[in-house]
Formats: C-alpha cells, structure tokens, sequence
C-alpha cells in the first residue's frame, strides 16, 4: 500500500487555496513553457468584473479595452453547458438586447452555481476579472461568436489561470462539494501502541495522462468538444475533478493526494497536455502535423451541443499549431500535405451515437473529402510507410469560410485531382453486415471489402443500389514487400445522384485497393465536392 497525502472534505477548504495558490506561484516563476507570450499585451474583448469581495454581491460586464489597463491579470472559466433538458436553470448568456444591461450589473442570483462558485474562486486567489463564454461573447452575433472563437488560443493561452469545473455536466453542479472522507480502519497489536490508517478509494488519474480517457463519467467536462480545446490552449488550469483538485500546466501534473506530483512514482513527464506544448515549440511543419493528428483523434472523440461547432470549436488550436509551411487550412486539413492527407478514416462511433454508427452531420459542416463531414472518432494520415508514393496531384482546393475566422465554418469546397481512377461496382458485403459499413467492391468478378464512412443504405443521405457503379481514385501505391500488393484510394459516389460522368463527385470511404487493379487505372480529372 502506498501512502497518499490526505485530501480535505471540502474542496473550498483554506488548505485546497493554498495548494492553488502555491501551483501558481512555482509555475509563475519556474516554468518557461507557460509563460511564453505572456509578456505580450492581450485581453479578451469583454470580462466579467468580479468586484468588489462581498459573498453574494453581483458582478458585471465590462469593455477591456475601455477600462481596463492591458497587462491585468484574469481568470478564464472552462464549462459544460450540458444538454438543454439536463438544465434545471438556464445558462445566463449575452445577447444583443441584453448588452447594455449586463454593462451595468449581473445579479448574483441569475449566475448557475458553476458561475457563482468561479466568481467565488476568482475572488480567493486576489483576482477581479474572468472570462466566461457565454456572458462574454454575443450569443446571438455570428460576427462576434466568429471573432470570439479566433481569439481563443489568446483567451485561454493568456488567461492567469483556467478553472476548470471538471465535474459538472451542467452549470446546476457548482464547482466545490463536499468529497469522500477517509475511513478509519485500527488493528490492536499485542504490545506497543494501536496501528491505525485512514483509507479511502485509489484515486485515478488516467484522465490526465492519456489524451482519450475511456470514461467521462466522473469528470463529464472531458467530454466536451469546447472544454478539450480549452485545455490545450490554457498555459495553466486548476482541475476541480470529482476526488480531488488537479494542477495541469505546460510542464508539470500534480494534484492534492499528489498520486502524480513530482514526487510519485507515476512517470508524467510525457503526460497528454506537455507533449503538445512541446511539440509546438518546433517550428518544423512534420512535427506539428503529427500533434495535429494526435489532437485530432481526441479531440473527435468528444461531443458538441452544436455540430456546427465541430470546425469553431478547434479553430484556436488550428490558429495555433498553423505555420507558412503547412500551407492554407482547409477544413481541418492542411494544404502542404494534399492530397495524402485526404486518407483520414473514421475509427468508431461517438459516445452518444443512438445506435453506434458512424453518420453525416445533420447539417453540412465540410465537404465529403474532410474529416468534419463524418460524426466520428477521426484517424488522420499520417505516413509511417517510407516506401510508397502518392500518385495523385492536387489541381485545385477551393475551401470558403462561412465567417470571418478562417479556421471556422465552411461554407463550401471542392478540391480537384488529377489521378489513377477506377470504375468499380457495389455489392452487398459478405455476412450482409452493413451494420459496421462493410460492403463489397467488385470488378470483372473479382471482389474485395470496402469500408464505407457511412451506411449507403436507403435510409441515409449517401444512399446507393447495389450494382451502381462508384469510383476508386488511387492516392498512393506502396513499394516495400510488404505492402507491395496494394494501394490507398478514396472511393467517391456521383454527387446527388448524377450519372456517372458527372463532373462532381463525393466521398464515401477509403478502400485498400489490390495492385493489380491499379495497373488499368486510367488518368483523368476528378472534382470532389
């Protein structure tokens, strides 16, 4: 049995601000990684003034720019806002008739008991001013909200200090609560003194060591699509989990019963939230791609409120990570890396997925050839093969922002290749599974398995008969014995129906094409919508 430090009941305790306040203090003056561009001058564009210290007094919105001297330190708040029918009291939002009311004053009373408990945080730790999105952006601005969302990776990157109210699915949960307390368990001994020892539960910390945690039950904030990007972009985030308060900052991991401090025997150096913060201090386009990727994956497993936030939602992370080398941002594709990077597969259904598969957005949110079109656990390309070679070229990318934040919302794209291609026929796959989107390519009677992104079936928008014809664009083709058998093609359907030698096509999955097939290939010009 190891020995933990013992954990207060009470997570507002004086001993839990002490150890927030000390976690500053030493990141504050050890810590490089968490103070770069601090030095800088930024504040969000609107804060929330958490003065003055009376328990229950209200708060109020205030202009930065107009009242507030541009190296003020301030507080941002990482939230869920939960399911609407989860909610017992609304969240208090900003709106373009409520503006000017909320310059004045917020009542304290109006504030969910996760905002309460944040201004309540804010004003403990000699703060005045924190960051809440949905008092802080203009909820019923698109401009604003698109201002807002580009602004993110300085919002949370410049922000003193991140609270995150990791518990809380709704802003009904507050932040503190009373925790588990230690059980006393006594053995009597024959000679000398009683032995005694207070237990409670191993606590886990997996969740902030490994990017994916397998279960958001106990820290329902992971879960989110928001909250994951605020937790990268933040220099530095105090944790109020479930069991205990968890410190995360660029260079370090430590939490109360110090399970993970420097000093336990859990190695976290290599823990999720360092290794991006590492790799962005390489300016080398291949390093940052694989971060990309790596985030990706994560940050696909997580759920959004609204699917039209799936691009917004990583827009600071994108602004971040991006550099001249890497090219045009597309849709949460980088252009250097066309077309190979068009083979992105989805791994699995997300979480809250009715029936566990893998579908189209309800609304459209990218084009067919990006990941953001699939509701999915996204595998981004990355090429771990030396021997192969990428056979298609990229004649065209058109990708047009619905706003003014380019690493937002799409309105439309299209990107053309010039490229192998293939006619090929769908057929049912063997053991009629089009429950996981197996199907069967077929041509001149020799048949192979696809998987599809999506169900074809007559119920989705991506239907298909079986016995019409799709087409196979060969990407790349692998040269090591290995893999010398095959190649990597993008398997596209004609766009809405039209007849097969419709200029526009879609993307409908990715398919390990057998070699021998690729050698009639024919080249021509392909548009994928």
């Amino acid at each position: 049995m190891l020995p933990r430090r013992s954990v207060p009941v009470e997570s507002d305790s004086g001993v839990c601000f002490d150890a927030i306040k000390a976690w500053i203090t030493e990141c504050s003056e050890k810590y490089v990684m968490c103070n770069l561009g601090h030095g800088e001058e930024f504040l969000p564009t609107r804060l929330i003034d958490a003065s003055p210290d009376h328990a229950h007094h209200g708060v109020r919105l205030v202009h930065s720019f107009e009242t507030i001297d541009t190296t003020t330190k301030y507080a941002a708040l990482s939230h869920s806002w939960g399911e609407k029918e989860q909610r017992i009291k609304p969240i208090p939002k900003t709106k373009k008739d409520s503006i000017d009311s909320r310059l004045k004053h917020i009542s304290f009373e109006e504030l969910t008991k996760t905002f309460q408990d944040a201004v309540i945080v804010v004003r403990r730790l000699g703060l005045r001013y924190i960051w809440i999105d949905s008092l802080c952006i203009v909820q019923d601005d698109d401009e604003d909200f698109a201002a807002q969302a580009g602004q993110m990776a300085k919002i949370y990157g410049r922000a003193h200090l991140v609270i995150s109210a990791l518990r809380a699915a709704t802003g009904d949960v507050g932040i503190f609560h009373h925790r588990y307390k230690p059980q006393q368990i006594s053995h009597k001994v024959r000679r000398g003194n009683d032995m005694v020892a207070f237990v409670r539960p191993v606590l886990n910390h997996d969740d902030f060591i490994t990017g994916e945690p397998r279960d958001f039950k106990t820290s329902p904030l992971f879960a989110r699509a928001w909250c994951f990007q605020e937790r990268l972009l933040a220099s530095r985030i105090v944790h109020f989990a479930d069991s205990e308060i968890v410190w995360e900052c660029n260079e370090q991991l430590d939490c109360e019963c110090r399970g993970i401090g420097p000093d336990s025997l859990v190695e976290t150096n290599n823990n999720f939230k360092r290794r991006q913060a590492l790799a962005l201090q390489n300016v080398k386009g291949e390093s940052r791609l694989k971060t990309w990727y790596e985030v990706i994956r994560a940050y696909t497993a997580r759920s959004l409120t609204f699917e039209s936030d799936r691009l917004p939602a990583l827009s600071g992370f994108a602004h971040l990570v991006s550099t001249w080398e890497m090219g045009r941002y597309c849709a949460g594709l980088w252009e250097s890396e066309m077309p190979a990077t068009l083979l992105w597969r989805p791994l699995r259904a997300l979480p809250e997925a009715s029936e566990r598969h893998t579908t189209r957005p309800g609304e459209y949110r990218a084009p067919s050839w990006a990941w953001p079109a699939v509701k999915a656990v996204i595998e981004g390309y990355v090429s771990y093969i030396k021997d192969s070679k990428v056979v298609a070229s990229v004649v065209e990318v058109v990708c047009e922002p619905a706003t003014s934040d380019k690493f937002g919302q799409v309105s439309y794209g299209h990107i053309v290749l010039e490229a192998p291609v293939l006619d090929v026929i769908l057929q049912l796959g063997q053991g009629n599974d089009q429950e996981k989107h197996l199907y069967t390519l077929d041509r001149a009677g020799e048949r192979f398995t696809f998987h599809a992104d999506v169900s074809l079936g007559k119920d989705g928008p991506d239907y298909v008969p079986f016995g019409n014809a799709l087409l196979c664009v060969v990407i790349e083709r692998f040269l090591n014995q290995v893999n010398v058998d095959r190649a990597t093609c993008v398997v596209l359907r004609p766009h809405r129906g039209k007849e097969l030698e419709s200029e526009d096509w879609e993307r409908v999955g990715l398919f390990n094409c057998p070699y021998h097939w690729t050698v009639h290939a024919r080249y021509r010009q392909v548009k994928i919508l």
